[in-house]
């Protein structure tokens, strides 16, 4: 059985979602004008307001306890966020 699992970021996860990003960042390179930098990385996304912002929110996803993926969900109206 395949097991899913949801959960809000922490700021320790930080640097996990952003190695995450520098994949999803290079799957859009075949479509925008991204250029990898001279440290050999796309440039950094900036993920700070994360955990700044209240109206946004971090999440990982695991599929057997394996990071499977991420999702971030900017809202506007609080009421809709993701519950915990």
């Amino acid at each position: 059985m395949k097991n899913y699992e949801i959960k809000r970021a922490t700021l320790d996860e930080k640097e996990t979602l952003s190695n995450l990003l520098q994949f999803y960042i290079y799957d859009f390179s075949e479509f925008m004008d991204l250029q990898i930098e001279d440290n050999g990385k796309f440039g950094e996304y900036p993920l700070n307001e994360y955990w700044t912002d209240c109206s946004r929110f971090p999440y990982l996803i695991s599929l057997n306890e394996k990071i499977a993926g991420f999702v971030f969900q900017l809202c506007c109206d609080l009421r809709k966020a993701i519950p915990l």
